[in-house]
């Protein structure tokens, strides 16, 4: 690693390293900076890690050289020129890698890169043949780590870059050689935008601060500071900022110091509003501000019982209770794609017995799992009123986390969730208690509670339990025992005290309760809507477990095939089980915990429309009521729960002085994609009775019932299981191994470049087995099976299901097939039918009979459908399509394959993804057609059809999209596509940048913009794919954005704006549908803005599904600050370099 910034010949140089550095904190990287240029004092930094860390790189790094000669002679070595560094001596070093590269050298070790203001020494250059071309080099770095980090990433970035701005000829992929032997590529042109930004941006800090000669300044508003790192938390102290008052975000700070609110304590003493905060905002931070300002040194923090009601969901002590706490390292792997490990569960009873299991390997974390939950379970037997404490939600995550992910006490877990075993301490301080501390961890409570006993040793904090379990394996994998033993013994040490901990603030909160005249009940348990276990021990599994065996890391690809049937028994019980927690979470916690879930509609104002009544033929009465409200994301579902909050009605609930939830129907509403306005109809409960209470909330209704897919899937496995140890060829077979398409002629897959001739070809050439189609926006994959389809019924006679997630998605293949030539009177589905449908619709019972009357035939329906005996028996059909096979999971497939001998998987993975709530211990939960891709972007030739013209996305979009999502192989159909013309408009993507800060879910700055934008483009000369000339319309264009919130203020910024034609919505609604111009508004201003983190705003599926809508222009509509960050993970910075080169025209 080059040293940080430095001076060469009066002119700034950098490394890879001080991109990173910058990207973290640029306030920390120039207080460095400084010191070098003796403007301050020195940053401390651990010389003595990091050399140590620095000479076991080294060696790993001469391993690999090693290796690389082996395979390819003698490599020409550059190496460092002697420091001091000078122009010279680094541009000598350089152009000694440019000598060696033209003499074509097959390894080139240490090469020197330099162009002046960036320094690196790559690992290793390696002459590569591959598809990308001959002779072209691949950069290579080794990684002591088992696991990729952002900064190994930005040095390959700026290697590969650097490299071909010089005429060096780079491979499409870069590599990292980690510590434990992976290799892990990447490609370069999703790594080198992040570099390319950050590069950008780090010159120009560092060439203004060399100029200007002065130190850094705190104040310096040009100057972005973390606030979290050692030098930041320094200046927060000294400077008695703002973020020193607990529970201050960044936007608020901003708020309070655009009101003249700078200090701490100029907070404690503030009165009355502040423009753009909630009052209760402004109230709580101010209180907070006075108690921390009152704290004094040495003296347990003053505090004060901000609201007593929340301490009622404490329960009262019991002789069994347990407290409990993790010990975990989210950055251990044992192979770089599986993360994270629970080192230490430890467990403290009432009586101070400690019980620790440690867990050094996957296997063994298992197995403590399963100890910890069999000792839960001895323990309820005994005290039935137990509970379980602890402090944050990490325990409970992690629970659920390792439940799902070795499928072993999944069912435990769940009832210690349903019953409200496990309780979670944190809630409760946050919600009731105020403390003169700047945070709430459970370090700073302590001196309220533990008196003299505060912590000592040399693992006080979780940072140093982690740092501590990362010594004691170094420790062990050097044959260290008795020195690893003692670095585990103090991290024991640690748990055990958390734990204690846990105990002594469950008691001081009682104490808190009892004084405050607040009687604790606890939280109420979760009833009705029993998922089932998930765990079967009958003799089916235990014939399934034995072929898979437990070695996960050895199994055969017949044993995880075997492995996916197995969990796909448990698959809706896993799926179901999370609704049930969350709405347990619902009836007990506070609303702003959970009032931005999805489906969530919360109510500002409720009106009778009709009170109780009993309408004609009805059995039980009925109330109509009106809400006013709105969602924060997702939208209406027909069948919902309302919300009551205390006093609860009496016919929903045994205790009026808790939540209670009631089954309703939601019966119309103001506007079907942003509602703000619903009408619902409540029913007489169960129970009897009718009430006056009126909802604060409508959550998500049960799921759905999954008795007849369960059956399905039940079915199959027992099919598998009777034929092991040989496994039946059948199409669901051929799809869980990924194997392909198996044809009676034993021929490959025809290509004649027709995709209806050759989809048609290989599936009458099918024996028993599967075709995958995988159809890109545009492609016109619904018209291409509908021909293909209507061939198959037509001239060979087949019958044939069509089955997707929706109604609607079928009835649109429907349509289609009509469309194609087929009698609509051999078409037939039950209920849904549009009105100008034209096939014939049938009952469910009057499948069996249509099916039995047709010698060929297409017959539509759900998973349910399919998956029935008594409606499709196993064998009917010829052909099963699987429309929308991208978002349709590998469960509900093996539910429904039985029906047909063979399957057809339409649909594209790259669009909008499958959905799934649990965790499953095998990949059951992913699509279908995404299982057969298998982490690609495209389709494996091998395995059926990518259909590669667009006829809808002007080339110049169509290429970004492609270069997006589908590994530049999706083409534009430019016969069709450059006809399209918009006057004095270029097409393509391009990115349109809007100043503002502190917005989340909605952006009036955005909004404002593409009102203007879009006015300015009504009227345009807009010329079609027919050649047809016309001015170009409201309709012509989409506004597409992620969030509701801002579909709600777009579409009044264009009502007001006379663009009432101007279509809005989410992405999920805009599916299928296209315009001439699409908009796509990000809305929040940066990164630390973004509600459900920047993964869900960059993520490829939803940007591809945005942009693709697109015939001739998209137009991101963004925040000029909204990409200058660095991700945390490697993921992450593939994300944000994909969106900037999808924005970004260089190449």
């Amino acid at each position: 690693m080059v040293a940080a910034v430095f001076i060469v010949d009066d002119r700034v140089v950098f490394s890879a390293s001080d991109l990173a550095a910058a990207a973290r904190c640029e306030y920390a990287l120039l207080r460095g900076f400084d010191a070098k240029l003796g403007r301050g004092p020195a940053v401390s930094a651990d010389d003595a890690l990091l050399a140590r860390t620095a000479a076991l790189g080294d060696e790993h790094e001469q391993r690999h050289l090693g290796t690389l000669r082996e395979a390819t002679g003698h490599g020409t070595v550059i190496g460092r020129p002697m420091a001091p560094y000078t122009a010279a001596s680094l541009t000598a070093a350089a152009e000694a890698t440019t000598r060696a590269v033209e003499a074509r050298a097959p390894l080139i070790y240490q090469p020197a890169i330099f162009d002046g203001r960036f320094v690196g020494f790559a690992d290793f250059l390696t002459l590569s043949d591959n598809s990308a071309g001959p002779g072209r080099y691949r950069v290579g770095d080794t990684k002591l780590a088992r696991s990729a980090k952002v900064e190994a990433l930005l040095q390959l970035a700026a290697y590969a870059d650097t490299l071909a701005a010089a005429g060096v000829p780079i491979d499409d992929e870069a590599e990292l050689i980690l510590g434990d032997g992976a290799i892990a590529r990447y490609r370069v042109d999703e790594i080198v935008p992040v570099y390319r930004r950050r590069r950008a941006a780090l010159e120009h800090l560092l060439d203004r601060h060399h100029a200007a000669g002065d130190a850094v300044c705190w104040t310096d508003e040009h100057v972005r500071a973390c606030f979290r790192c050692p030098e930041c938390q320094l200046m927060v102290r000294e400077t008695d900022d703002l973020l020193r008052v607990a529970g201050m975000r960044l936007t608020q700070r901003a708020r309070l110091i655009d009101a003249g609110v700078s200090t701490a304590t100029e907070l404690a003493g503030h009165h009355g509003p502040v423009p753009d905060l909630p009052d209760r905002v402004v109230t709580s931070l101010t209180a907070q501000a006075r108690l921390q300002v009152r704290a004094r040194a040495g003296d347990p923090p003053p505090y004060e019982i901000a609201d007593p009601q929340p301490l009622t969901l404490l329960p009262n002590p019991d002789r069994g209770d347990l407290f409990f706490d993790f010990e975990g390292d989210p950055l251990w792997t044992p192979n770089g794609r599986d993360w994270g490990i629970e080192y230490l569960f430890g467990v403290l009873d009432a009586r101070d017995g400690f019980h620790p299991l440690w867990a050094h390997d996957r296997a063994e974390e298992r197995r403590a799992l399963q100890k910890f939950l069999k000792f839960v379970r001895a323990r309820l037997d005994r005290h039935p009123q137990m509970h379980i404490y602890h402090y944050a939600p990490y325990e409970k995550s992690a629970l659920l986390r390792l439940a799902g992910r070795y499928g072993v006490g999944e069912d435990d877990v769940d009832d210690l969730l349903r019953n409200g075993v496990l309780v979670d301490l944190y809630p409760l301080v946050r919600k009731s208690i105020r403390v003169g501390t700047e945070n709430y961890s459970l370090k700073s409570l302590e001196p309220l509670y533990m008196g003299a006993q505060l912590r000592t040793g040399e693992v006080t904090t979780a940072a140093d339990s982690i740092t501590q379990y990362a010594r004691y394996c170094e420790l062990r994998a050097e044959g260290r025992t008795d020195d690893a033993s003692a670095v585990l013994g103090e991290i024991e040490d640690y748990n055990r005290y958390d734990c204690r901990s846990t105990r002594r603030l469950r008691d001081w909160l009682l104490i808190q309760a009892y004084e405050a005249g607040v009687v604790p009940i606890s939280t109420q348990k979760v009833t009705g809507g029993e998922p089932g276990p998930i765990e079967v021990d009958d003799p089916l599994e235990r014939t399934l477990a034995a072929f898979v065996g437990d070695e996960l890391g050895s199994r055969t690809d017949e044993q995880r095939a075997v492995a996916m049937i197995s969990a796909a028994r448990g698959f809706h019980q896993r799926e179901n089980k999370p609704f049930w927690w969350s709405h347990f979470d619902r009836l007990n916690n506070p609303v702003d915990e959970w009032g931005d879930q999805t489906d969530v509609f919360l109510v500002d104002r409720a009106r009778v429309v009709e009170d109780w009544h009993t309408p004609p033929k009805a059995r039980k009465p009925r109330r109509i009521l009106e809400l006013t409200g709105s969602f924060a994301a997702g939208g209406i579902t027909r069948d919902a729960y309302a919300l009551y909050e205390p006093p609860s009605p009496g016919p929903l609930s045994d205790d009026s002085d808790r939540r209670a939830a009631g089954n309703v129907t939601v019966e119309g509403c103001d506007d079907p994609e942003t509602p703000t306005t619903l009408l619902i109809c409540e029913r007489e409960p169960k129970n009897g009775g009718t009430f006056d209470q009126l909802p604060f909330a409508l959550t998500p209704g049960s799921p759905l019932p999954d008795k007849t897919l369960r059956a399905a899937i039940d079915a199959a496995a027992r099919d598998v299981g009777s034929a092991l140890p040989d496994l039946p060829q059948t199409a669901l077979l051929d799809i869980l191994l990924r194997r392909p398409p198996r044809t009676r002629s034993g021929a490959a897959l025809p290509r004649t470049g027709s995709p209806v001739d050759d989809i048609t070809a290989a599936l009458t050439d099918l024996d028993s087995s599967y075709l995958a189609v995988h159809g890109p926006p545009g492609t016109g994959k619904t018209h291409t099976a509908a021909h293909a389809i209507a061939r198959l019924v037509g001239e060979h006679g087949w019958r044939i299901g069509v089955v997707a997630q929706s109604h609607a998605v079928v009835e649109n293949l429907l349509t289609g097939i009509v469309e194609a030539g087929v009698d609509p009177q051999r078409i037939a589905k039950k209920g849904n039918k549009a009105a100008d449908a034209s096939w014939l619709e049938i009952e469910t019972h009057a499948y069996p009979t249509f099916l039995a009357e047709q010698t060929s035939c297409v017959i539509g329906g759900t998973a349910w459908d399919f998956a029935n005996p008594q409606r499709v028996a196993p064998g009917t059909l010829d052909l099963l399509v699987i429309e929308e096979a991208g978002q349709f999971n590998l469960a509900n497939t093996i539910a429904i394959a039985a029906s047909a001998r063979n399957l057809l998987l339409l649909g594209d993975p790259q669009q909008l993804p499958q959905v799934s709530q649990g965790t499953h211990p095998e990949p059951v939960d992913h699509s279908a057609l995404g299982w057969l891709i298998d982490g690609r972007h495209t389709l494996p030739p091998e395995r059926g059809y990518f259909l590669d013209r667009s006829h809808r996305m002007h080339p110049a979009v169509c290429a970004a999209v492609s270069r997006l999502s589908y590994d530049n192989r999706l083409r534009s159909n430019e016969t069709v596509t450059a006809a399209r013309y918009l006057a004095d408009h270029p097409p393509g993507v391009r990115l349109m940048p809007v100043t503002h800060r502190g917005n989340s879910v909605d952006s009036i700055e955005e909004a404002e913009a593409i009102v203007a934008e879009a006015r300015g483009l009504l009227g345009r000369s807009w010329t079609d794919e027919h050649g047809s000339t016309r001015p170009l319309r409201a309709t012509d264009i989409l506004v597409v954005t992620p969030y509701n919130a801002q579909v709600t203020l777009l579409r009044k910024c264009l009502d007001t704006a006379g663009l009432t034609e101007l279509r809005v919505g989410t992405v999920d609604k805009f599916q299928g549908q296209q315009a001439p111009v699409v908009f796509f508004s990000m809305t929040a201003s940066s990164i630390d803005d973004v509600p459900r983190g920047i993964s869900f705003l960059l993520n490829r599926n939803r940007l591809n599904v945005a942009i693709s809508r697109a015939q001739y222009a998209a137009v991101v509509v963004a925040s000029d600050v909204l990409t200058e960050y660095l991700p945390g993970s490697p993921d992450g910075l593939i994300d944000l370099g994909a969106f900037l080169t999808l924005i970004d025209d260089r190449p």
